[in-house]
């Protein structure tokens, strides 16, 4: 039995939007992934697009870009494009780093629970984001879940901003994982808001 959910229907940049999104990652070619995309869509009984394949792909794409799920590589002759591992987002193309890490346990009991907001670490970094992490995780028994990494060279500054409205907001675990200082009962969702949305109104950006 298909139990393809866009059976039927048109293929459209929303549909290669989100099997875009769930890829593992790596760099594809813009016009190699639409047919491909394409191809898999019809062979799952969807049905061809209703306009130009081309502009289906490259406004997927760029809906990616904007939502830090992925970057343009190459613009020459092959136009080249890097997909991020899924689950992740990237923003700004900086050395330094703003970063948001939790336990994939938090979050699941917190869905469980229909809530929105888990413990999230928010931290900053001039170096490698992974290693970091792996540096502030050594004793845990998960693989911590990067969910977002804001790429700046004014980190410490968005660092403290983020931390001081979280606080603001009672959001602050001060004794979780007992140093509490970074922790925070958040989401990823959040920081990307308040990062791209409410600091930009009052004439703050960082990428």
């Amino acid at each position: 039995m298909n139990n393809y959910k866009y059976k039927g229907l048109p293929f459209t940049g929303a549909i290669a939007e989100e099997l875009l999104n769930n890829r593992s990652g790596g760099e594809v070619h813009i016009e190699q992934a639409g047919e491909l995309l394409l191809q898999d869509h019809l062979d799952q009984d969807g049905s061809p697009p209703e306009t130009e394949l081309s502009e289906i792909i490259l406004g997927a794409f760029y809906l990616l870009r904007a939502n830090g799920r992925a970057k343009r590589v190459s613009t020459a002759d092959n136009d080249v494009w890097e997909i991020f591992p899924n689950g992740r987002r990237i923003f700004g193309s900086a050395q330094g780093a703003v970063y948001c890490f939790y336990n994939p346990r938090d979050r699941e009991a917190a869905e469980a629970n229909n809530e929105e907001r888990w413990p999230c670490n928010i931290g900053e970094t001039s170096g490698d984001v992974e290693e970091r992490v792996r540096q502030q995780t050594r004793q845990w028994t998960v693989r911590p879940k990067i969910d977002l990494i804001i790429r700046t060279n004014q980190r410490r500054d968005l660092e403290t901003k983020i931390h001081d409205i979280l606080k603001a907001l009672n959001m602050h675990l001060t004794d979780f994982h007992a140093s509490g200082r970074e922790w925070f009962q958040t989401s990823p969702d959040e920081i990307v808001y308040i990062s791209t949305s409410v600091l930009p109104r009052f004439g703050f950006h960082y990428f």
